[in-house]
């Protein structure tokens, strides 16, 4: 009987648990989308920009006692309203720059850009 030897190298082996792992699809590596967090605080956006790939998604906690919005300046999107310690999130797929603001305050004022 012939034995058969493999020998791993980094690669194959990071291929090798990847496939375990469920991770390689028809898309490539699958869970690469990411959710990063903008936090409302003393009537701030922090942080006040935001560079995102597509499919990622940002979510919005506002921690201030009074109510705010995270609002599309095109207001092709919105949060709606966020009472304190609620979240709101939104998926972006097109690559772009969308400015942003609080329709209640709106002074307060952020940025996203979406990055290939």
């Amino acid at each position: 009987m012939r034995q058969l030897m493999y020998v791993l190298n980094r690669r194959s082996f990071g291929v090798l648990l990847a496939a375990q792992l469920g991770l390689i699809g028809t898309g490539g590596m699958a869970g690469s989308a990411k959710t990063h967090v903008v936090r409302i605080k003393r009537f701030k956006f922090e942080p006040p920009e935001l560079e995102i790939r597509p499919g990622d998604t940002v979510e919005w906690v506002n921690e201030d006692a009074a109510p705010h919005t995270a609002t599309s300046v095109d207001k092709s999107w919105d949060t709606g309203a966020l009472k304190k310690n609620q979240k709101a999130s939104v998926t972006f797929d097109q690559v772009g720059t969308r400015d942003y603001f609080c329709i209640y305050h709106p002074h307060m004022k952020a940025s996203l850009r979406v990055v290939a």
